[in-house]
């Protein structure tokens, strides 16, 4: 049957004018050619190896979907592939983007195979500058206003969301159904009001819940029901653990961030480790601090300063914080931002925020006085254009952007556009 599959797509290849190389059992997405940029496609069905070898480096919009029945290309010089970096949609694949001058196969330029790689180009991460697809994945629609969103990183499909307004927290991977998410449930005493965020302690895999609404944080036990109230009288708006394990939240009626010690025992020591000087727009002062992130590279805070309008790092010890982004006031000029939220680090040290009110995806290179808009939208409940993005997590590759639609009340995934303009990080 093998046999049969593969030499009925030698005859498809061998009936066009362009020679086009094979991935010769190579696993998917792997580099199949002394050219860097080449990748192996894998027939839609995948029912064998035998799949393309082609350039990685096409834009995904650059690509026509494959008919939906059938799965066919209209144009005879394309192929129908699932993929690997376009969210494995079905796309006709251009075969004179696959030829033998373009992908040289291993062995016209090799004496032996044993030097091909093995490492896949897909799992590298990729660059901050790579095209974005401007469209998305509704992963979650059936929420109430979607806050914050924590990635379990000992498997980086793992999301959970802090669904506010039905005062949940979910659970999503992949492998579960569309909008058919885990609730974790808890005792009726334990009621969740308006849950804000939600971090996990990688020591004992325990959740801690910022509980807004309830004016309290909760710690909840691993495969457990049963939790309970570690600080109670806060208004958080934001949680992390730091590489010490130790609670860190933001306050956002005292305009402060909050270091919390020993969480595990009866009594905490608590520390105010950034503002903590009253309300105001002073370099050591926070107007409604929001959501927070932790670098371990140099133990710094980036610290969402709502309404000044601007992000802030902040340097372990430091007695005030350094602008990174915005800081010009209120507006939409690739310069400023409008009470902006979610903040996502990428490996290299740029950063991704969640300009909120702005409804847009922007991002800030180090140093930089400006920002790129990577994502837009408008006010209006559009399918496609974001509404008062709120948070917003990579996955471990930088390969998926996952944002909460608050005004929308949904979950979204952005995804590279291909591989144009985009390098792996090695």
């Amino acid at each position: 049957m093998l046999f049969n599959i593969v030499c009925f797509l030698s005859i498809i290849l061998s009936s066009l004018s362009i020679s086009v190389p094979t991935c010769d059992g190579i696993s998917e997405s792997n580099q199949c050619s002394p050219n860097k940029e080449c990748g192996c496609f894998y027939r839609w069905d995948k029912k064998d190896d035998s799949g393309i070898c082609g350039l990685t480096t096409l834009r995904c919009s650059s690509m026509i979907p494959c008919s939906t029945i059938s799965k066919t290309c209209h144009d005879h010089n394309s192929i129908c592939i699932e993929h690997p970096l376009c969210d494995y949609r079905s796309l006709c694949y251009p075969l004179d983007k696959a030829t033998d001058e373009i992908c040289p196969s291993w062995n016209k330029t090799s004496i032996t195979t044993t030097s091909r790689p093995v490492s896949s180009t897909a799992s590298k991460p990729f660059h901050p500058s790579c095209d974005w697809s401007s469209d998305s994945n509704t992963v979650l629609n059936k929420l109430k206003g979607p806050t914050g969103l924590f990635l379990d990183d000992r498997n980086d499909t793992s999301i959970y969301i802090a669904d506010s307004g039905n005062h949940r927290i979910l659970l999503w991977t992949p492998e579960q159904s569309i909008n058919n998410p885990i609730s974790i449930s808890m005792k009726e005493t334990d009621r969740l009001s308006y849950p804000r965020d939600i971090v996990i302690d990688k020591m004992d895999e325990s959740i801690f819940i910022c509980d807004k609404g309830n004016k309290r944080v909760l710690k909840w036990m691993k495969d457990s029901k049963i939790s309970h109230t570690i600080i109670p009288n806060i208004e958080c708006e934001s949680l992390l653990i730091d590489n010490q394990g130790s609670l860190i939240i933001s306050e956002i009626n005292k305009d402060r961030i909050t270091k919390w010690e020993k969480i595990n025992s009866t009594q905490s020591n608590v520390h105010v480790i950034a503002g903590g000087y009253g309300k105001g727009s002073n370099l050591n002062q926070l107007n409604q601090p929001r959501n927070i992130i932790f670098n371990e590279n140099d133990q710094s805070i980036y610290i969402s300063d709502s309404a000044n309008h601007r992000i802030i790092k902040w340097i372990k010890g430091a007695k005030e914080g350094i602008v990174i982004a915005g800081g010009n006031g209120q507006g939409n000029g690739t310069h400023q931002l409008a009470f902006p939220r979610g903040i996502a680090l990428h490996s290299n040290g740029d950063i991704f925020i969640a300009d909120t009110s702005n409804h847009r995806i922007v991002r800030w290179t180090q140093q930089a006085k400006s920002g790129t808009i990577i994502i837009d939208g408008d006010q209006q409940n559009s399918r496609q254009l974001l509404s008062e993005p709120f948070d917003l997590i990579f996955d471990q590759h930088y390969r998926n952007l996952y944002v909460t639609d608050w005004t929308n009340s949904r979950l979204l995934r952005f995804f590279i556009d291909g591989m144009g303009n985009c390098v792996t990080i090695t």
